[in-house]
């Protein structure tokens, strides 16, 4: 009916039927509002829950959490860092006679965890900060993903873009050691196995981030981060506290806190490869299985705390 039909017949024209079916004021009134454009690739590749199996949906999450990942420009920043600090590393090794190889080794890898742990801690706030503030996690819920799917999903996201990070500064040290020692002499054969444990360090210090993203803010999730990688390398000490407590209730808190927080020294081989010394096999598969069931409490206590979560 137009607006002249009404004025000659006097009925009032009905608001809904004059609004277009496609108006923004009627689809998405109740809808939570974010950037679609962000995660159409997403949500695309996730089809329906009858089409589609969890290994896809955990697959699609990690992969958008990977290209998210590479796409923010403070990852940038850290590898650039980390150049640099080997760039440094080669010219203290020069200087010092007869050590390059061993200065070069020692602070190679020492700046390839701790770039590793601030771009683990970075994913960690961005997952607190930037997916619930574009509203992402209420689009991925609504195809459906479950949490589970997301948490995991996140993380092997994340460990890929560690490994990729940690690929990039250990060609690095390569070409370093190369360069110092005059030839090409490759030094994977000893690198290898302290590299793997940085990583598996990294990855402990990943799931820890993210389990403290499904609660706390974003601050408060880098704060905890950073409390948690100093008291996991210094969790040692707790025990000898504990030996030498003055009361058996201050042992036991000691105690508590030595087999709760992760004992990250145990990754920590740095210092005898620097020196020449292999790293045993054995050990390697011993601080790996530690490091998988550490992973595995955190992650399923991550997907329980994020199940109860309120999302809106």
């Amino acid at each position: 009916m137009t607006l002249r039909e009404d004025k000659e017949t006097g009925a009032v024209p009905d608001p809904d039927a004059a609004r277009s079916p496609s108006s923004p004021r009627d689809e998405g009134q109740d809808a939570v509002p974010f950037r679609a454009s962000k995660v159409d690739t997403l949500t695309s590749s996730l089809g329906s829950s009858v089409t589609t199996t969890p290994v896809r949906r955990i697959g699609a999450v990690a992969l958008y959490a990977f290209k998210e990942a590479i796409r923010q420009k403070i990852l940038y920043a850290l590898a650039l860092f980390a150049v640099a600090t080997m760039a440094f590393a080669l010219v203290l090794g020069q200087l010092s006679a007869g050590q390059e190889e061993k200065v070069l080794i020692d602070v190679g890898l020492s700046a390839m965890r701790l770039f590793g742990f601030l771009i683990a801690a970075f994913l960690g706030v961005d997952m607190a900060a930037r997916d619930r503030g574009r509203h992402i996690l209420l689009a991925l819920m609504a195809k459906p993903v479950r949490r589970s799917e997301y948490i995991l999903g996140k993380f092997l996201g994340g460990g890929l873009t560690l490994l990729v990070g940690l690929a990039f500064m250990g060609v690095g040290v390569e070409v370093a050691l190369a360069y110092a020692t005059g030839g090409m002499r490759l030094h994977h054969a000893r690198l290898l196995p302290a590299v793997y444990l940085i990583y598996l360090e990294l990855l402990l210090m990943g799931s820890l981030a993210l389990i403290c993203a499904t609660f706390a803010s974003a601050t408060m999730t880098a704060v905890i981060t950073v409390l948690l990688f100093i008291a996991g390398h210094l969790s040692a000490d707790l025990l000898n506290l504990a030996r030498t407590a003055s009361s058996p209730a201050m042992a036991a808190i000691y105690r508590c806190l030595y087999y709760g927080l992760p004992n990250l020294e145990n990754f920590n081989v740095i210092l005898p490869v620097a020196h020449g010394r292999v790293v045993p096999l054995s050990l390697v598969g011993k601080v790996s299985a530690y490091a998988a069931l550490y992973m595995a409490i955190v992650l399923i206590a991550a997907m329980n705390i994020f199940e109860r979560r309120d999302l809106r």
